[in-house]
């Protein structure tokens, strides 16, 4: 699986070969069969820490972020729902998923989780978003409406092929790069690097490899860890 870095079981990939031929991990067909290998779990505001991180950053004029490996987009609205809207904000999403993508372009959701739900009422007078609690208040239907595609864009990219863009002041790819082999890592790790501006910072996950360079530089928040770019 060196195309696209992911590293699998020898009984997933015994399960794969029956479903695909090599050709559909190459190319534009590996968006198609991604979703067969890749964990799609996320949430709202799914790190407490990481999401007041991204809050204080993006509210100091940080304004074009990168999700890579963004799974079905919450973590993008969860952003967007804690920063102060400045002009400039553009958050971009992106995934080797194409129907976790589809998902997160929808921007509809059916909440369970009590603090999920807890959370996302506390932005209930936002403007670009719907909220439609059931009878029985056990779970919330959400919606974000189509005119925040002026601020956010979903896409889906391999993040092994390089960079989906450049010049961003946040970059962000958590829970990610555990789920590829050691070549995959790297050449992940040269696209979120490239895609980082001068002075821009790069969020990784906790068991993620350390950047190495002297422009990176390591700053400790609490429990994360923080490259900036020089």
């Amino acid at each position: 699986m060196e195309k696209t870095g992911l590293k699998l079981t020898e009984k997933k990939l015994s399960s794969l070969s029956k479903m695909y031929t090599s050709a559909d991990f190459m190319g534009d067909k590996i968006f198609g069969a991604a979703k067969n290998f890749v964990n799609p779990e996320t949430s709202f505001f799914r790190n407490a820490e990481v999401s007041e991180l991204l809050r204080n950053l993006i509210n100091q004029k940080n304004s074009r972020v990168w999700f890579a490996g963004c799974s079905t987009g919450q973590e993008v609205y969860s952003a967007y729902l804690m920063s102060k809207k400045n002009l400039n904000l553009k958050l971009v999403g992106t995934d080797l998923n194409i129907d976790a993508i589809h998902h997160a372009k929808k921007g509809k959701y059916f909440l369970y989780r009590s603090k999920e739900i807890e959370k996302i009422h506390l932005f209930k007078k936002d403007t670009f978003m719907n909220i439609c609690p059931d009878e029985n208040l056990n779970s919330t239907y959400v919606e974000f409406k189509k005119s925040l595609s002026k601020i956010i864009l979903f896409d889906i990219h391999n993040l092994v092929t390089g960079p989906y863009n450049f010049e961003f002041d946040i970059v962000i790819c958590r829970n990610v790069l555990l789920h590829m082999t050691e070549n995959g890592k790297a050449k992940v790790l040269r696209s979120l690097a490239k895609s980082v501006k001068t002075g821009g910072f790069l969020i990784l996950g906790d068991t993620d490899p350390k950047m190495t360079g002297t422009e990176w530089k390591r700053i400790n928040k609490g429990n994360i860890v923080l490259w900036q770019k020089s």
